[in-house]
């Protein structure tokens, strides 16, 4: 899990280019931009390698809002509506999400893949961060990934 990098550090270019479209977005505001500041033509190419999730407080909690197809087909299911610690072995990424809460700023990781078929080992994903409310991290965009 790194924090600091660079994009040339970004595993992909689809992921290097969300990254660098959040950052026009983030360039934009005083903390963290909101989901609605992404048209829904600017997160069209990247819907299907995308989760959208949701973070819930008191308890500290992940809700998916947004699986793509990619996704669904790594699960075998769409999670749409389901929170994290729901999915199959998926919360074992529990901490890193709540890690990734903690820090408010986006990062790469290379991750093993518990939670889908085994003809990959692991993924590699790009989180960013978002504000809907412009005063805490309230939703995370992941592009996963699986090579």
């Amino acid at each position: 899990m790194q924090f600091d990098f660079r994009p040339e550090d970004i595993h992909s270019d689809l992921s290097r280019r969300f990254y660098k479209l959040w950052l026009s977005k983030n360039a934009e505001v005083s903390y963290l931009p909101s989901l609605s500041a992404f048209s829904e033509e600017e997160l069209a190419p990247f819907r299907h390698q995308m989760f959208i999730f949701e973070v819930h407080r008191n308890p500290l909690r992940f809700k998916v809002i947004f699986s793509g197809s990619a996704n669904n087909e790594k699960l075998g299911f769409d999670a749409t509506g389901q929170f994290m610690e729901d999915i199959p072995d998926a919360h074992r990424g529990i901490p890193r999400f709540e890690r990734a809460v903690l820090e408010e700023k986006p990062y790469i990781a290379k991750v093993p893949l518990y939670w889908a078929g085994k003809e990959h080992k692991y993924f590699h994903v790009l989180q960013v961060p978002l504000s809907n409310n412009g005063r805490e991290l309230d939703t995370m965009i992941f592009i996963n990934q699986y090579p």
